[in-house]
């Protein structure tokens, strides 16, 4: 394995990182949701999960290339190249993104069903909705820095991305910079909304055991990360921005999505 020090962004990395680690930070704390791209996307799919803070969260992410437009040529760490439209390439990234949104979803991609700022307490009609628009707010803030940070860190270029999961040729390891840069924020996050004072809005994770959906999906995510070169986050900042690949992998991605949730909808019906 040689490493390409030429592609290396670790500046572009770290700050990217940390915007997207301060995003779910703030979703945390200020929604007592977590920022799981695919948990949202997929909850948006059902009529029961149209939530007004995930709408705002998304919202935010599609923004988020308007808000960077006029410096992109600054922020971003590299120019995002476009590939040649033809039926193989067509073909890898729907199988690639169907593959992605299955394999999110089974494996975990459900958000965190916490009590955020319109859920702490029972108060008068007028103090809910502003609590709700608080709350959107607050979603459409961490949207926004999401996804930048996305942008900021060439998650959004799929080149980025594969030269860091090709060990065998040019390796590219900005990526574990990111992630590690977005671990010790969101860790924050997570330390600081565990100590929260209102016992009445406790933040609880879900525990997920070790089971076959979850290492079904892991091995399925990975094969269409590989293929496609995107996850969920990246490919919908993406495809806002009209770029064809990333509006590929989405005409994938959902209908995976919606595939998972119907399975696990009837897993859950026949459990109970």
């Amino acid at each position: 394995m040689d490493i390409a020090w030429s592609l290396f962004t670790p500046w572009h990395s770290l700050a990217g990182g940390a915007l997207i680690g301060l995003a779910a930070s703030l979703l945390l704390l200020g929604n007592g949701q977590i920022a799981g791209i695919s948990g949202i996307l997929g909850n948006l799919l059902t009529r029961e999960g149209r939530a007004p803070w995930r709408l705002a969260f998304l919202a935010g992410m599609v923004l988020s290339p308007l808000l960077l437009w006029s410096v992109m040529a600054e922020v971003a760490p590299a120019t995002v190249q476009t590939p040649d439209i033809d039926t193989q390439t067509v073909a890898r990234l729907l199988v690639g993104g169907f593959l992605v949104g299955l394999g999110t979803r089974l494996a975990n991609g459900h958000h965190l069903h916490g009590r955020g700022l319109c859920d702490c307490c029972a108060v008068a009609a007028d103090q809910r909705r502003r609590c709700a628009m608080k709350s959107a707010f607050s979603a459409m803030i961490a949207g926004l820095l999401f996804g930048s940070g996305l942008i900021v860190s060439g998650m959004v270029n799929p080149a980025k991305v594969l030269g860091f999961l090709d060990l065998t040729g040019q390796w590219d390891p900005s990526l574990g910079l990111v992630m590690a840069s977005a671990i010790v924020l969101s860790w924050v996050g997570v330390k600081l909304a565990a100590r929260r004072s209102d016992p009445a809005c406790p933040v609880d994770p879900p525990a997920k055991p070790i089971d076959k959906p979850l290492v079904l999906g892991s091995i399925m995510f990975g094969i269409g990360w590989g293929l496609s070169g995107f996850c969920p986050g990246p490919a919908v900042v993406a495809a806002s921005d009209w770029y064809w690949p990333a509006l590929a992998v989405m005409a994938g991605l959902l209908p995976g999505l919606a595939v998972a949730g119907a399975f696990q909808a009837r897993e859950r019906n026949s459990a109970g």
